[in-house]
């Protein structure tokens, strides 16, 4: 993920980043991002809608992690003052 693609995240601007190698696939989104009809949704459709989530192949497994809170406002600003 570029940090600035994570930076218009934690800012709102964007829903969901997804990962830029060839490596697994992951995603950050906010719960409200995701598709009903996609599998990111069933995942997070249970957490809060001010949480972001970590979503890792395989995707029907659920969030692989969930930030809210302290965390998310701490994962926020430290993601905010990341070069770019």
């Amino acid at each position: 993920m570029h940090a600035s693609e994570l930076v218009d995240l934690v800012n709102h601007r964007i829903g969901i980043a997804e990962s830029t190698n060839s490596g697994p696939l992951v995603f950050l989104c906010w719960p409200k991002s995701a598709s009903p009809t996609s599998i990111a949704w069933e995942s997070t459709k249970n957490l809060p809608a001010e949480s972001l989530a970590l979503l890792a192949d395989p995707m029907d497994s659920g969030a692989t992690a969930v930030l809210t809170g302290p965390e998310l406002a701490d994962f926020s600003a430290w993601i905010t003052a990341l070069p770019r």
